[in-house]
């Protein structure tokens, strides 16, 4: 059985027994039954049981002195996300929901867990990776269901407003009910400058690296659904104007990116 130590509860969502969280955590069968979704160094993102419900933890080892002191202060990856989850349940954007927040050591190493609810579905990435199937194969999601998505997806960008996300990334986005839901948001903030150009760029990029672009009539359908959200009293010819530009824009971050290959395969797992 995995060890994990002494629980420490940092921050639990309103209306969460936060020492129940960290009898929960405490218990390490949890670890050895759950699912690994991703693993990357020291840090893992991990589908597990706990309380009854199916939640999402994601446990990062503090590795030296500054990391600590980081989440000390409140500054750790954790609290970041936290911190990103509120700002965007403020826009009214759809994210898997925190539940808590803890520290602990997990076999010997000083370790920080963030828990939130699973969010069950395909992530974006995937449905993309299907796309490219069923043009080769035949089957999968079809036009109509492909164009819905690549609408839901630039209503999203819009629906953020002034906050920008560094990993607005196809693998970091579930499809639920017909809409996307984000499920990373530690680098969500404030935008200094607009971040719509960056974020439709790191939806390319990725896919991109990993073999499944989105054809280019999906990157304009979601392009005019962020212009037509962000200027509903527009017409279409200010909105085409208006996709074009940010297209260029991002088009121009693409460029200056380098090597899209992922170095962790999101589609390998």
């Amino acid at each position: 059985m995995a060890s994990i130590g002494p629980v420490r509860v940092v921050r639990a969502v309103r209306g969460e027994d936060a020492a129940a969280w960290a009898a929960a955590l405490a218990d390490g069968a949890w670890l050895d039954a759950a699912r690994t979704l991703k693993a990357d160094g020291g840090s893992r993102v991990l589908a597990a049981r706990l309380r009854g419900r199916e939640v999402v933890v994601k446990t990062r080892q503090l590795r030296g002195a500054w990391a600590r002191l980081k989440c000390a202060l409140g500054r750790g990856k954790g609290d970041r996300h936290w911190r990103g989850a509120a700002l965007l349940a403020g826009k009214g954007v759809a994210t898997a929901r925190v539940l808590a927040l803890a520290r602990a050591t997990i076999d010997g190493q000083e370790s920080e867990l963030l828990v939130m609810e699973l969010v069950p579905g395909p992530t974006l990435l995937g449905v993309m990776a299907d796309v490219r199937a069923g043009r080769e194969r035949g089957g999968g999601p079809g036009v109509r269901e492909q164009h819905a998505l690549a609408r839901a997806v630039g209503s999203q960008v819009a629906q953020m407003g002034d906050l920008f996300n560094r990993d607005h990334k196809p693998s970091n986005l579930i499809v639920r009910n017909g809409g996307v839901v984000l499920i990373d948001c530690e680098g969500v903030r404030r935008a200094v400058i607009p971040g719509a150009a960056r974020m439709f760029a790191t939806l390319l990029i990725e896919p991109t690296g990993c073999g499944v672009p989105p054809r280019r009539a999906l990157r304009m359908r979601a392009l005019l659904a962020w212009a037509e959200a962000g200027d509903p009293r527009g017409g279409r010819a200010a909105h085409r104007a208006a996709a074009r530009e940010l297209w260029a824009e991002a088009a121009r971050v693409v460029s200056h990116h380098g090597d899209p290959t992922p170095r962790v395969d999101p589609l390998g797992s």
